[in-house]
């Protein structure tokens, strides 16, 4: 038997042999995996493990006369233990119809080869799936490579090699091949016990945030009918000036009305859902809030000045889009304490229309901006934060962007950007 390979030759076949191996389960593993989670991911497992090893076989080197060595091995030992017993029979299929095509005096061998690794992995396939300790899974495999090195090794004792070169590039190519299995199998279970845990933190950030949330509106909502409660028992005593009760009466009315207006502002934020959509005039829709507004921007020493232009239309609800517009308004009215312009600028720019609130008031930091839209999040002293949120959800079920500038103790710019229907 004659080598017809040197070590440069055999170190460059063993990389790019690795190289497919790696790459595709790498492909599969990061985005196909996540992005068709639906889809059987036993037939990925079996296309991926296919055309790796039909690309290790067709790439592969001649150690010695009739014996083709190659780094198939790797694919088939993953895809039948990711794939099952039927995955890992079409893989055994596919390997040996292929040796079988390229000839050469080793095909024999490796049909009985790879019947003695199928049948080990039959049996511990059962135990691979349900464990759940990586170091157990990476035994298994170990163990699958190290019975295939040894098998090999028995049957070529039995033909002794000409020379010590084919022993020591045999010996390589098994140890290389059981630390490819190992470290596939590895970063496959990584890879699964990451994607784990970020889902679990995921759930965690959302069960915070719930919770944040029940905490202020039970907060918020308790005050004011804590107010109410001590008034009410007030109006029980008998000697209660007529004024008084008046007064107190108005005062409960007023902090129901606040009480409603957070749960209104929190079911808003839970089901922002638009309703009846329709065809809305942005600068129609932007005077009507300016006039709603109008009167508690006169008490704020704040005047309101608008620069737009009409025909330009958006997709959305009025009475959403309005709550959207009021809210950054009343926002921006309030950060100007010592009074000042509010501006709003309208415009369309291609196929966007553009809506920009700017207020010269005490503005916000970098830290602020960031949080903003998150709940219970407020620049305010009295502020529940729920407002800010609903006014992102609602921007998002238009399907447009909403972006914040702000300098601290210079003023606000929220920019809303909206799809225009022509």
């Amino acid at each position: 038997m004659e080598t017809k390979i040197n070590l440069i030759q055999f170190s460059a076949f063993l990389l790019v042999n690795l190289s497919y191996v790696f790459v595709l389960y790498f492909v599969f593993h990061q985005f196909l995996a996540r992005k068709y989670k639906n889809f059987s991911t036993n037939l990925f497992i079996i296309l991926v493990s296919c055309i790796s090893i039909l690309l290790c076989m067709s790439f592969s080197v001649e150690v010695m006369e009739g014996y083709i060595l190659d780094m198939r091995i790797v694919p088939f030992i993953i895809g039948v233990l990711y794939g099952g017993r039927k995955a890992g029979l079409i893989l055994l299929i596919t390997l040996c119809s292929y040796r079988f095509y390229l000839g050469g005096e080793g095909a024999l061998v490796t049909l009985i080869e790879y019947l003695i690794i199928y049948g080990y992995i039959w049996f511990m396939i059962p135990v691979f799936k349900t464990t759940t300790k990586i170091n157990k899974k990476v035994r298994i495999a170990f163990i699958a490579a190290s019975v295939d090195a040894l098998s090999l090794l028995f049957i070529f004792s039995l033909s002794p090699l000409s020379n010590w070169f084919q022993f020591f590039i045999f010996v390589i190519l098994y140890c290389i091949q059981i630390l490819g299995v190992v470290f596939i199998v590895h970063f496959i279970e990584k890879t699964r016990e990451d994607d784990d845990i970020l889902s679990e933190i995921i759930e965690l950030d959302k069960l915070k945030i719930v919770s944040a949330i029940a905490a202020s509106i039970s907060h918020e909502v308790r005050n004011p009918l804590t107010v109410t409660q001590g008034f009410l028992q007030f109006l029980r005593e008998p000697n209660i000036p007529e004024d008084k009760r008046l007064q107190f009466i108005d005062l409960s009315i007023e902090e129901l009305q606040r009480a409603s207006l957070i749960i209104n502002d929190y079911l808003s934020f839970a089901k922002p859902t638009l309703g009846r959509i329709e065809k809305l005039d942005v600068y129609s829709e932007i005077t009507y809030v300016i006039n709603v507004l109008t009167p508690f921007a006169m008490i704020n020493n704040v005047d309101i000045k608008l620069i737009g232009t009409e025909g330009i239309y958006v997709l959305g609800e009025r009475q959403k889009f309005h709550q959207c517009l009021i809210n950054i308004m009343k926002n921006g009215i309030e950060a100007m304490t010592s009074g000042g312009v509010l501006t709003i600028l309208q415009e369309g720019i291609g196929n966007q229309s553009i809506i920009k609130i700017r207020d010269n008031g005490i503005g916000m930091s970098s830290e602020q901006i960031e949080k903003l839209g998150s709940p219970y999040v407020s620049t305010k002293n009295s502020g529940t934060g729920l407002g800010t949120m609903v006014t992102y959800r609602i921007v998002k079920e238009m399907s447009g962007l909403i972006g914040v500038k702000s300098v601290l103790n210079q003023g606000t710019e929220f920019t809303i950007t909206l799809k225009i229907v022509r």
